[in-house]
C-alpha cells in the first residue's frame, strides 16, 4: 500500500520540549524503516515544509510541490540571525523565495514535479502516486548524487576514514552538508560486526545560505538513512552524546543508530538555544537528562 504524506508544517511545537523532540525521534525511526522496506512513499508539499516536516519530506523518493511552496532545513529567520544578516534578508521576499521556493527546488533535483495552487489536490495525488509506483534509484544512487551536488558548489568531497568523519560532530561546531555527506560515505563503507560509536558533541545543523542551497535536510536525511541501513546489515552503531546536541541532526543520528546514550554532559535542545530565540523571542530552561531518559531522547545515561 503506497504511503503518501501531505505536508504544510513550519516545523516542531518547541513548546513540546524534550517530549516532542523523542516523538519525533520514535516517528523517525518507523518511516526509515518504512522507505528502507521498499514501500512507495510519496510526499506532497503544500505550502511551508521547515525541519522535521523537511525531513520527512526528504525521506520520500518522490516528491511535488505546489508552486508557491517553500521547503528548508532552517528557516529564513534562523539564517539570516545566524550569519547577522550576510547571507539572506529574511524580509526581502523575493530572496526567500529564490532561496527556499518549490522552484528552486526543483531545480536543483530536491522536488520531482510542480503542481498549480488551483490544482485539484485530488488529481495532484493521483498524480504523485502514479510517479512514486515507479522504481526510484536506491541510497547508493542518491549519495553519487549528493557528492555531485557538493562538487558542482566547489566542496571537496574526498574520503574520510570513519574515525575522522564521526570527530566533525564532535566539535562543538554545527555541521552542514559536506559534513553530513562524509559522515554518511564511511557508514556506507562499514563491514558487518563492525562497532561504530559517534561521540557527539554538536549544536545542530550549520544554518547558511550555501547549506540551504544545497538542500541540507537532503544531506540530513541521506546519513539517516545510511546509519539505519548500516544497522540492517550488521553493524553496531552507538550514539553516545557528551555535549550538546539538538535538532534535525539528533534526530537523524538517534533514529538511524542502534542505540543512544548520553553522558552526565549532555544537553539536548529541540533547536539550538540561538534558533530557540529567534523563533519564541525568548530562552527555554535546560531540561535535565532524567526527563530525557523519560522522553526516549536517549536510551540510557552513562558515565562520563
Amino acid at each position: 500500500i503506497p504511503f503518501a504524506l501531505i505536508l504544510d508544517s513550519g516545523g516542531a511545537r518547541l513548546d513540546a520540549g524534550l517530549a516532542g523532540l523523542g516523538a519525533f525521534r520514535r516517528l523517525y525511526r518507523i518511516a526509515l524503516e518504512v522507505r528502507l522496506a521498499n514501500v512507495t512513499m510519496v510526499a506532497f508539499v503544500e505550502r511551508d515544509c521547515f525541519g522535521g516536516a523537511s525531513m520527512l519530506a526528504m525521506l520520500c523518493p518522490v516528491r511535488c510541490a505546489i508552486e508557491n511552496a517553500r521547503i528548508g532545513m532552517s528557516g529564513p529567520g534562523i539564517v539570516a540571525a545566524f550569519t547577522d544578516g550576510r547571507d539572506l534578508d529574511a524580509s526581502d521576499r523575493e530572496a526567500v523565495r529564490a532561496l527556499y521556493g518549490a522552484k528552486a527546488r526543483a531545480q536543483s533535483g530536491a522536488i520531482d514535479f510542480l503542481v498549480a495552487a488551483e490544482t485539484p489536490r485530488r488529481d495532484a495525488l493521483e498524480q504523485l502516486l502514479e510517479h512514486g509506483l515507479h522504481p526510484r534509484a536506491g541510497i547508493r544512487a542518491q549519495h553519487e548524487s549528493l557528492e555531485k551536488r557538493l562538487r558542482d558548489s566547489g566542496i571537496n568531497t574526498k574520503p574520510m576514514p570513519w574515525r575522522e568523519a564521526a570527530a566533525l560532530f564532535h566539535s562543538g561546531n554545527a555541521v552542514g552538508a559536506a559534513e553530513l555527506w562524509q559522515l554518511s560515505n564511511a557508514m556506507l563503507s562499514c563491514q558487518r560486526g563492525q562497532t561504530v560509536e559517534l561521540q557527539i558533541d554538536c549544536p545542530g545543523q550549520a544554518a547558511t545560505r550555501l547549506d540551504e542551497e544545497l538542500v541540507l535536510s537532503e544531506y540530513v536525511v541521506h546519513l539517516a538513512l545510511c546509519l539505519r541501513e548500516s544497522c540492517q546489515r550488521g553493524v553496531e552503531v552507538v550514539m553516545r552524546i557528551d555535549g550538546e546536541s539538538a535538532g534535525g541532526i539528533y534526530v537523524a543520528l538517534a533514529a538511524g543508530a542502534q542505540r543512544v546514550e548520553a553522558t552526565p554532559d549532555a544537553n539536548v535542545r529541540v533547536l539550538p538555544e540561538k534558533a530557540i530565540k529567534v523563533v519564541l523571542g525568548k530562552s527555554m530552561p535546560d531540561e535535565t537528562l532524567a526527563a530525557g531518559l523519560s522522553a526516549g531522547i536517549t536510551d540510557r545515561l552513562v558515565p562520563a
